[in-house]
């Protein structure tokens, strides 16, 4: 539905731009691999796995305290009042562990969406920008095209340029 949409209003825009002459109004790009490409993506990812991996850290720290525990507990040389006090500590330690593992995945999800965010904002100031530095009117998403002449699709180009402003402004 929303391709043949996307079809039904953009074939008059298209059409009258074949009609002035002009080409370079109408182009595509692979805006998924244009995602993947971009460096700021790649810093995100970069971001999120250390920060799964300090929470990941913290989770195995607690697993390996409860291991502890239930050797100590199995091994057969505590008291049974002391048993019984470990054994209480280790419950409240497994439940800590499931509210640990929740958080941390609620965590990631929060940070994960934000990224996701950031990263699309970017881009699309930068598609933004490039368009009108080449003098694009309109830019579409390659997936949502049926046909496209080869000199239509911008995706490398566009690619280039979004990481090289990337890089411009990370040296600022």
């Amino acid at each position: 539905m929303k391709r043949l949409f996307i079809l039904l209003f953009l074939f008059p825009v298209f059409l009258a731009s074949l009609q002035a002459g002009e080409n370079k109004g109408l182009v595509c790009a692979d805006l998924m691999k244009v995602f993947q490409s971009y460096k700021g993506t790649q810093a995100a990812d970069a971001y999120l796995k250390a920060k799964a991996k300090d929470l990941q850290e913290s989770i195995d720290k607690l697993k390996g305290e409860i291991s502890s525990l239930d050797k100590l507990l199995k091994s057969g040389i505590l008291s049974r009042e002391e048993k019984e006090k470990k054994s209480k500590e280790m419950e409240a330690k497994k439940k800590e562990l499931e509210n640990r593992i929740k958080s941390s995945n609620l965590v990631m999800m929060q940070e994960r969406r934000k990224k996701v965010e950031e990263v699309l904002k970017e881009i699309e100031q930068k598609v933004a920008e490039y368009a009108r530095k080449k003098g694009y009117r309109i830019i579409l998403d390659k997936k949502d095209i049926l046909f496209v002449e080869e000199g239509l699709d911008i995706t490398d180009d566009l690619i280039k340029f979004i990481n090289q402003e990337y890089e411009k402004k990370g040296k600022s």
